[in-house]
């Protein structure tokens, strides 16, 4: 079991009721007890104090910023995965010799410029339109 207490402004968790008593001095019964699994598999394992009330779990924005974060992670792999075409063209442009076209070429840059733009969509991050490369 995983006890949890809000004394003081903070949050203890412990998983003996004993050593809560010993280490903390945690006399009373705990705010909240949950079954070990629960508390790590619904609420990662969190228990915080936050603006008085006990918060088990992410709060909804550090979930927000977490899905956020993947989504941009994800943005910046598909990024890289097509800088080399970038890369490739202006490098033979500039000795006069290119195996893509210039309308290829600027298909790739809008197609960077629109996986840039993903995070400005509407409902990001809770609703996302990848951009297509259509070259």
């Amino acid at each position: 079991m995983i006890y949890i207490w809000k004394k003081n402004g903070k949050a203890y968790v412990h998983t003996d009721l004993e050593g809560a008593k010993q280490l903390d001095g945690l006399t009373t019964q705990p705010t909240k007890t949950l079954k070990d699994d629960v508390f790590y598999r619904d609420y990662d394992g969190l228990a915080r104090v936050i603006d008085g009330e006990l918060v088990l779990g992410k709060t909804e924005q550090e979930v927000k910023d977490e899905k956020a974060s993947e989504i941009r992670r994800i943005r910046d792999e598909k990024i890289e995965e097509i800088q080399w075409r970038i890369q490739r063209y202006t490098e033979q442009k500039a000795i006069g010799t290119t195996t893509d076209s210039e309308a290829n070429y600027k298909k790739i840059l809008q197609y960077v410029q629109n996986l840039r733009d993903v995070p400005e969509q509407e409902g990001f991050p809770e609703t996302v339109v990848w951009p297509e490369l259509k070259v």
